[in-house]
């Protein structure tokens, strides 16, 4: 009977370990289910936050494809003025080297036409200073003349007094 109590003492102390080992794993178990329901958690908001980031991620490049679209398109244009201006500075320098030939032209033009007038006024302020000349010796016999005729004149007068003087006496 002592056996028999001892043995079942034995085992109730076996079932007591066996129970308390088993509360240590239903706590374990508890612990690990509680860190398993952490960990999900943790897994569905790193889940969320990088299906959040893949989202951000996505706009970011679509905003990027956009702006490169924009910058290209804006290069594009950029590049299109940019070679209408440089038409435009080709056609205004051409303009401007005909331009300036024409003034070169017309220079030239303009000094061989004054020199001629040039030449002409001096022509004429010659032939003014002879005609001037002419006239002063025209001036001059008509003063000669002049002269000449009152003296003429005078004489005569003269002449014709001291004839009538003389008829008379």
């Amino acid at each position: 009977m002592h056996e028999v109590i001892e043995s079942r003492e034995g085992l109730k102390l076996q079932v007591e370990e066996r129970e308390r080992a088993l509360v240590g794993q239903e706590d374990q178990i508890r612990e690990l289910q509680y860190d398993k329901g952490f960990l999900e958690k943790k897994l569905e908001t790193a889940a969320a936050d990088l299906s959040r980031a893949k989202e951000a991620a996505l706009e970011m490049k679509t905003q990027y494809d956009q702006l490169l679209a924009d910058f290209n398109a804006q290069r594009l244009q950029q590049e299109n003025k940019i070679r209408e201006l440089q038409e435009r500075l080709a056609e205004r320098e051409l303009t401007n080297r005909q331009l300036m030939l024409d003034l070169n032209r017309n220079q030239k033009e303009f000094e061989f036409k004054l020199r001629e007038m040039e030449s002409r006024e001096r022509d004429k302020e010659v032939k003014i200073q002879h005609l001037e000349q002419k006239l002063r010796q025209a001036q001059n016999e008509i003063e000669r003349l002049t002269r000449i005729i009152s003296d003429f004149a005078s004489q005569a007068i003269s002449t014709a007094r001291l004839s009538a003087a003389s008829d008379a006496e």
